[in-house]
């Protein structure tokens, strides 16, 4: 975890970036969407959309390698599961994110910029990758090991499957209470705006 420390990732971002790009837009053929590329920007009847580098998904990767790592050392003994659960932690939140675009841009898309614009991509990539992440947690629990110690008794085994449950309970429980805040947040922004558009001063106490 020292060596997370260190900055690192700035030079997968352009590749991060062209990975999405071509994702996003072969989706988007199969559904049929006309569509032209160029480079990192993605034209749709409807706009051009644009994957930046705030688009690559290079935080998103970070943050699940680093998750990965850890849900590997509390679930897995042996090294060849911690590195499959690992690799894994690496492949899903690349194709995840040229997934989030891709459903981004059909929404926006079907919609007519009336969804999935502005501030809501960013609160809908979270919601995606929240539950991506859940979804990886929870298929990795059908290879979970047993504790090294062969003596451990059948009743002690038991409770460690039960802290499991509950530990992934409370991290969906977390996870659900994060979304509905940005949720609220996103709401009482929306309001604000309102009120700053129509020229009322927001009175805040």
């Amino acid at each position: 975890f020292l060596f997370f420390a260190v900055p690192f990732g700035e030079a997968s971002v352009a590749p991060l970036q062209d990975f999405t790009a071509s994702f996003a837009v072969a989706l988007l053929k199969l559904s049929r969407v006309p569509i032209v590329q160029e480079n990192h920007t993605i034209w749709v009847p409807s706009g051009p959309w644009v994957i930046a580098e705030a688009c690559s998904g290079i935080r998103y990767l970070i943050s699940s390698i680093v998750l990965g790592l850890i849900y590997a050392s509390l679930v897995y003994r042996s090294w060849k599961r911690r590195a499959l659960f690992v690799l894994a932690s690496i492949v899903v939140p690349i194709l995840a994110n040229g997934i989030r675009a891709y459903g981004i841009i059909l929404i926006a898309y079907l919609t007519d910029n009336r969804l999935a614009t502005d501030v809501d991509h960013i609160v809908y990539g979270w919601v995606f990758f929240t539950m991506v992440q859940l979804l990886l947690f929870s298929v990795g629990l059908v290879w979970r090991e047993p504790p090294a110690e062969e003596s451990q008794s059948l009743s002690q085994r038991e409770m460690d499957s039960t802290r499991v449950a509950h530990s992934f309970r409370g991290a969906a429980t977390a996870s659900l209470c994060v979304l509905i805040c940005v949720i609220f947040a996103r709401a009482a922004e929306a309001y604000v705006s309102k009120l700053v558009a129509t020229g009322a001063p927001p009175e805040l106490t």
